[in-house]
């Protein structure tokens, strides 16, 4: 495909037509896929995040299997692709992120009243978390 000897097409499937795609770009196609990183999409660079971690006050003294996990990216990467950060945190720390649901996110501000970045609040399997 890159070397534009064939094409790649997808299909859109519906309840009385059905519409046909060519997929023009690989390079887009690939990224939106998550086959290619793409940091721009994602908010996250291709690198070992730094985390700062701890588990949610409420979730202190619980014992469901998924817990809320306050988390900090201390490297300056954001969270704007949760699936993508999940793959990442699966590879780097073996951390088992619940991609449904979502992700809450705060404004972290130092003492200066300066932005300092995000705190993310995460669900993540508690066995995961050594």
């Amino acid at each position: 495909m890159r070397a534009g000897e064939s094409r790649l097409y997808a299909v859109w499937p519906g309840k009385y037509r059905s519409d046909l795609f060519l997929i023009d770009d690989i390079d887009d196609y690939e990224k939106a896929l998550g086959i290619q990183h793409d940091p721009v999409r994602t908010g996250l660079q291709d690198h070992e995040h730094r985390i700062s971690w701890q588990l949610s006050p409420d979730d202190q003294h619980s014992a469901a299997s998924y817990v809320f996990v306050d988390t900090t990216l201390d490297c300056g990467c954001e969270i704007k692709d949760l699936k993508a950060f999940a793959r990442q945190a699966r590879e780097q720390l073996g951390w088992d992120v619940a991609t449904t649901g979502g992700v809450s996110t705060s404004v972290r501000f130092g003492a200066d009243g300066e932005r300092q970045g995000l705190n993310y609040t995460l669900r993540i399997r508690r066995k995961s978390l050594g």
